[in-house]
């Protein structure tokens, strides 16, 4: 799976766990592999804007890779949440959606994030950022499906407001009776 890059350079995480990058090596080889402690399948890696590279172990561990050296991070989360997913917004944020909500690094944790307009729990699943800096989020599984197939028209969709923009628009169709 390519993982995004501000800086261009190409990395790709694996079905093992490892991370495959560019390396400057001078022994002629083109490519890295690097093995995040724990390493195996499930695991999510994400690149920031300052090019530390984040990733979440099988164990729901959080570590980040910085000057060559991974290191296990505090994420602030609570014990036990499960990270469905780490993403970072058109302006250099990281952002991590959890069983239990949404949150955002401040630089030494995640701060909660969790729209207050919805469900008590929020299971936040996937992120996508739209250029004009909306957020939209799939969470508690809205489709009853468990997968990507997005909610069928007229569903009574519900929708959670961007917490940095003051407004929000809800598009949807009714279906024609008969």
């Amino acid at each position: 799976t390519p993982i995004p890059s501000r800086a261009g350079n190409p990395k790709f995480l694996l079905n093992t766990g490892q991370i495959l990058a560019p390396t400057r090596a001078t022994n002629g080889s083109a490519w890295t592999l690097i093995a995040p402690p724990g390493a195996g399948g499930g695991q999510i890696a994400v690149e920031d804007w300052d090019g530390v590279m984040w990733t979440r172990g099988r164990n729901q561990e959080l570590w980040r890779l910085r000057s060559g050296e991974f290191e296990a991070v505090a994420s602030g989360l609570g014990a036990g949440v499960v990270i469905n997913f780490l993403t970072v917004d058109r302006l250099g944020r990281l952002w991590a959606g959890t069983d239990r909500g949404l949150g955002m690094w401040d630089g030494e944790r995640f701060q909660d994030r969790t729209p207050t307009n919805a469900e008590p729990v929020v299971n936040v699943q996937k992120a996508c950022f739209l250029r004009n800096g909306d957020m939209w989020l799939l969470a508690n599984d809205l489709t009853g499906v468990g997968d990507d197939t997005p909610p069928a028209p007229g569903l009574g969709l519900r929708a959670a407001p961007n917490p940095f923009n003051p407004t929000t628009t809800i598009a949807y169709e009714v279906p024609e009776i008969g």
